[in-house]
């Protein structure tokens, strides 16, 4: 019989996988992704459907990046292939979603757009193996509503630090790049359509 590996911690497992992942990026890009910080986490600033984060190792004092994976994630499978988006972004930091950062996305195995986290089939198998070498991801997904009000309506769930985000009042909408702190303001239309990118690369949130 066949034992499934046991993790004592949702970050335990993160690693064991990042560790395999690791492989296979430098096996089939040739990239080598610095080693990294990973932990579930809601993203800085950032909105419930955020699933994944990766912050460059200049905004870390010991110059790690660190990798933040949502909490409202549990499927093994998507895990993965966010974990993987993450990597990349940690193994080029200023490229954003183009550049290098996008030839090793598509030499790894995930497919456009690279603003999504999608793997190929060849890369959900190799995924699938990963997961069935480590095992079961243990962590049960908290059910989080938006972490902000646009129309009027209140979130019906509590967003991190237990306070719901009231609406702001004005038609502009400010967000901001979670990276450097850019800022910009625009409307809830366009943000319906996505939120914008900072100049560095880095998708902006509402805050």
């Amino acid at each position: 019989m066949t034992r499934t590996a046991t993790t004592k911690s949702r970050e335990e497992w993160l690693n064991k996988a990042a560790t395999q992942i690791r492989k296979h990026i430098k096996s089939t890009s040739g990239v080598v992704v610095p080693p990294v910080r990973i932990s579930v986490g809601f993203p800085y600033r950032g909105r419930s459907n955020t699933i994944g984060q990766c912050w460059a190792g200049a905004a870390v004092k010991d110059g790690k990046p660190a990798i933040f994976i949502s909490p409202v994630l549990t499927d093994t499978a998507r895990v993965l292939d966010v974990l993987a988006h993450e990597m990349v972004h940690a193994a080029f930091p200023m490229e954003g979603h183009k550049g290098e950062f996008s030839k090793t996305a598509k030499a790894i195995g995930l497919v456009a757009p690279w603003t999504a986290t999608t793997a190929s089939p060849e890369f959900a198998k190799t995924l699938k193996a990963i997961a069935k070498r480590i095992g079961r991801y243990g962590h049960s997904p908290i059910r989080a509503a938006g972490t902000v009000t646009i129309k009027g309506t209140p979130s019906p769930s509590p967003v991190p630090g237990g306070k719901v985000v009231g609406k702001q009042t004005t038609r502009m909408l400010k967000v901001s790049c979670p990276a450097d702190g850019y800022t910009v303001r625009t409307t809830a239309k366009w943000i319906a359509v996505g939120f914008p990118t900072c100049p560095c690369g880095t998708e902006m949130t509402i805050g």
